[in-house]
This record gives structure tokens, sequence and C-alpha cells, in this order.
């Protein structure tokens, strides 16, 4: 029985295929179809499914990236690819795969993908430009990170998003030693998108430069503009941090002290306390605070071990 169910499918989608098929005697046809499955001569699941079922994988596919499942959907994906290069979705498909693998850091597979969408029309071709961007910046490929960062300013009017490409074409700026050109372009962040995350992002980055050149006053000025204004910020913590470095820089033991119990008061998983701790007892050694230095890496070991 299960057999005849099958020769009834294949049946059905062959006879949509070719039509001429109808003319066989069906003694004759059931014989050839039964022999064609018995040996699986081309006649694989993908196949018989092609005109029915894709859409039922690549739902699936979907729902496990929506879960974060992200190595089965990523099969699927692949497998869907495979089997049906020719589907009507293939450019969601290849954008879906290029988020999996930009997920996982392989960031050159990511962008093999994120390239296919980008030569064409589709509702997604934003993101992945932006995404094909980002890419480039991960591998170290400035070049290409400014060219399609360039080619996305110049072709889409819709301003409220390229507040990320702008962060994207600072970045690239600074990579290359264009450290001037990367501060105006920060500073026209703040001033153009005030209400992004981007701009949160912009701020930490005029900070980091202002702390590279030892000037803690005004790095402070703009970490701390970041946690008044961004206070959802996913930077936030890492501007907490870098206070209690310039405090720590100036010697303001006290005030690093106040921000380092901040840190501790908002994100007590913080990721930064041993490194913060670490650079507090350096400083109190520096100062001949012998045994609050000692009790300050003993915190440090207890956090390593």
């Amino acid at each position: 029985m299960k057999q005849l169910s099958k020769i009834g499918s294949v049946f059905k989608i062959f006879s949509k295929k070719f039509p001429l098929l109808k003319n066989i005697s069906p003694l004759y046809l059931i014989l050839i179809l039964s022999a064609a499955l018995s040996v699986g001569f081309f006649f694989s699941l993908s196949f018989i499914e092609e005109d029915r079922d894709w859409k039922m994988y690549l739902q699936k596919a979907d729902k496990f990236y929506q879960e974060a499942q992200f190595k089965k959907a990523k099969k699927i994906y692949l497998e869907l690819k495979e089997k049906f290069p020719s589907n009507p979705r293939i450019d969601w498909i290849n954008y879906q795969l290029g988020n999996i693998f930009e997920k996982e850091e392989f960031f050159n597979r990511a962008i093999f993908f994120y390239e296919k969408v980008t030569k064409r029309n589709v509702p997604y071709f934003f993101d992945a430009r932006l995404k094909l961007a980002q890419c480039y910046m991960r591998t170290g490929d400035i070049e290409n990170a400014l060219n399609t960062v360039k080619k996305i300013i110049n072709e889409f009017s819709d301003v409220e998003k390229l507040a990320p490409v702008y962060l994207i074409f600072a970045d690239s700026l600074l990579k290359k030693s264009e450290e001037k050109k990367a501060v105006s372009l920060y500073q026209k962040l703040i001033e153009d998108y005030p209400e992004s995350f981007s701009a949160a992002k912009a701020y930490l980055r005029l900070g980091d430069i202002y702390f590279r050149k030892k000037r803690y006053s005004e790095a402070i000025l703009f970490y701390s503009s970041l946690i008044r204004e961004y206070p959802k910020s996913e930077v936030q913590e890492e501007a907490l941090y870098r206070i209690i470095r310039c405090y720590l820089e100036k010697r303001k033991v006290n005030e690093a002290l106040s921000m380092l119990y901040l840190l501790i008061k908002n994100y007590p998983q913080s990721k930064f306390f041993k490194e913060a701790y670490f650079y507090l007892g350096k400083v109190l050694l520096e100062e001949v605070e012998i045994k609050k230095a000692q009790e300050t890496f003993g915190k440090v070991i207890k956090m390593c071990t």
C-alpha cells in the first residue's frame, strides 16, 4: 500500500510535468514507476516533492532561525539551495545563510552570501548591504567596507536607516588612520541622528580616541554623555569601565571606586570587573598602598579561579 501511495504521488507530479504520460497504458506506467522507485532512478525526495513541499521546508528553516537553532536552520537552507536552486525564495535563503555565518563569525562565508543578495532588487537589500559592509570591516577589508558604505549613502534616501552606515564609515576611516575625518563623522552622526544607538557608539568611539591620547578629562566627558543620554544602550557598561580607567590614570582613586561600585550595582555579572580591579590594584601599588593593593589583586585572583 505504501508503494502504491508513492507511485500515486509520483504519477500526479509527472502527469503535470509530462502530459504525454497520460497516454501510456496504466499497467505499463505502474510497472515503470514501481521499478524506478525500487532502484531510486532519478526520483530523489527533492524531485518528487519539488512542486509542493519546498515551502514547507523553508518555513521549517525560518522557524529554527527564529528559535536561534542556527545549525538546524543552516542545514535546511543549504539543502534547499542544492535541491531547489531556482525556487523564487532563493534570495531570502542566501540572506539567511549570510546572517547565520555572520553570527558564527565566518565572515568570508557571510560575505559570499550577502554579495549574492546585493545583486538583486529585494526588500532586504539595504540590510544585506549594511551587513556586507560590517563583514568587510571584520575581515579587515577596509577598502571594500568604505566602497560599500559609499554606495549605500548614494543609493538610499531613507535617512533614518543611515545612522549605522555612517558609524561603519567613520570606523573604516579610523582604521585607515584618518582620525580627523572619523572624528568629524562621529560628531555629525551624533548631531544628525541623536536618537539612534549608533550615536551612543559614536560617543564611545570619541571617548576612546581621547583616552588613547591620554586626554582623560575630555574622554570622561564623552563617556558620561553616553551614560546620561543613552541609558538603555548596549555600550553603557563599557562606558562605565572606561570612566574607571580614566580616573585611575588620573590617580583619582576615590572617583574610580565610586564608578566601580556603580558598575557592580548596575551590572553584577560585568565582564569588566577583573580588568577594573586589576588596574585599581596597579594604581594602589604605584601609590605605595601595599595592603589595599594586595586585597585588590586578591579579588582578581579569586575571580579568575
